[in-house]
């Protein structure tokens, strides 16, 4: 059989890039030997006859889509027209759209079989259920129809060793601008990959949810330098953008990471906690050729951060701030506004101490809430979503769970335009 993997339209970022993650699953099929291509449809101008090209040219019997929950009406699109191309392909999705809300989406979105949780086991064990090599009541950690019903199988546990995974094979998409397009760092536009060197967060803030699953799990420095070895070999990459949700936990392996990337001609950026560095941490990272930090910010206000279970303060966010640009890394950061115990006092906390330090560059934006967090359960159990296809239909638009009336909330994106930019995670 031959199986396609499907980037879905998306325009989130500013920048054209193929997400990791489908990267991975789709290299572990074809480590298998079986025939994998990819498209991804940011890079093509006509979505129905790129699409119907790829299919009938490499006779395609499985698509494999995914993505996030916001992202369900351009899947389901994608899924729609690809049917109309080939009536009897089989279509898999996955992607944290399925892993927050398998049920639900299976029951709308037109697929034959989900993937939830991480794909790259999974997708191997389904193809071979596909292919008639084992019972597809064998295969853990998917969902689909036998005579009109959903069955769900057991689940699949998390890959504990990330070691195990293989390097991503980007040339499964065959575009001159993969891994990703030229960004602008710093000013200067350079050829980035992504990297991530560990999967979910030992942290459980309540607008984050991790679809990569609940333990926080990391690479050993060997494995993710085999793999920058291998992703330098092929393309002419100048910056590793080190997506994680969190970098590290200790000093020990920030260290071991800048002691073996400082060989290398390239720089990088990483994500961080405010509550997690000291100056001699960022002079590891600056003299390894990091040059840009991103921190979990969120709110300047002790309650709300209180609130969104950071586990940090202001102090910790002046303190962390202070010495990355003392020490010259570009920042980026986000504060956010929506939290439960949001008031017009903690934005005007929060927006005060912006005012004062916009010398940071911080962002800001409305929490957006999505499937899987704990905002989203929130509003649910608060009757605030009643509906909950018709939120995931109406792209997970902005809503008020906060202490701020509604026209306070609404009046709070409408005099201050830079908010609207929604943020998630």
């Amino acid at each position: 059989m031959n199986y396609l993997f499907v980037v879905p339209r998306d325009n989130c970022f500013g920048f054209l890039t193929i997400p990791p993650g489908v990267v991975y699953v789709a290299t572990s099929l074809k480590e298998t030997g079986r025939n994998v291509y990819g498209i991804h449809l940011n890079y093509e101008s006509d979505t129905k006859e790129s699409l119907k090209k790829k299919i009938i040219d490499n006779n395609i019997d499985v698509l494999c889509i995914g993505g996030l929950s916001d992202q369900y009406n351009e899947i389901k699109r994608t899924i729609d027209l690809s049917k109309q191309i080939k009536p009897d392909l089989i279509i898999v999705v996955g992607g944290g759209l399925i892993t927050a809300q398998p049920t639900l989406i299976m029951e709308n979105i037109g697929a034959d079989y989900a993937i939830v949780g991480q794909g790259e086991i999974t997708i191997c064990e389904l193809a071979e259920a596909l292919e008639g090599k084992k019972p597809i009541r064998d295969v853990a950690g998917i969902v689909y129809f036998e005579n009109q019903a959903l069955v769900c199988n057991e689940n699949r546990p998390e890959i504990r060793e990330l070691d195990t995974v293989t390097n991503p094979d980007y040339d499964i998409f065959p575009y001159t601008q993969v891994p990703n397009d030229p960004i602008n760092i710093n000013g200067d536009f350079k050829r980035t990959v992504n990297i991530t060197a560990s999967r979910s967060c030992p942290y459980n803030c309540t607008f984050c949810y991790h679809p990569s699953g609940t333990t926080y799990r990391q690479r050993s420095i060997e494995n993710i330098f085999r793999e920058i070895d291998f992703l330098l070999s092929k393309y002419d990459i100048e910056h590793l953008l080190i997506i994680d949700e969190l970098f590290a936990i200790d000093e020990n392996r920030v260290s071991e990471f800048c002691e073996a990337i400082a060989k290398y001609d390239v720089t990088f950026s990483v994500q961080l906690r405010v509550d997690g560095i000291d100056e001699n941490l960022l002079l590891k990272l600056k003299n390894a050729g990091c040059t840009s930090i991103s921190y979990g910010l969120e709110s300047a206000d002790n309650s709300i951060l209180k609130s969104m279970k950071k586990g940090t303060d202001i102090s910790q966010i002046e303190k962390a701030l202070s010495l990355t640009r003392k020490i010259g890394f570009f920042i980026q950061g986000y504060f956010i506004f929506g939290d439960i115990e949001e008031t017009m006092g903690t934005v005007n906390t929060t927006i005060r101490w912006w005012m004062k330090h916009l010398e940071y560059g911080i962002n800001l934006a409305m929490i957006r809430i999505f499937p899987g967090s704990y905002l989203y359960q929130h509003a649910i159990e608060q009757s605030i979503i009643t509906d909950q296809m018709q939120y995931i239909e109406n792209g997970c638009p902005l809503i008020n769970i906060s202490k701020l009336t509604d026209q306070e909330f609404a009046g709070l994106i409408k005099k201050s335009p830079i908010l609207i930019r929604n943020f998630s995670v």
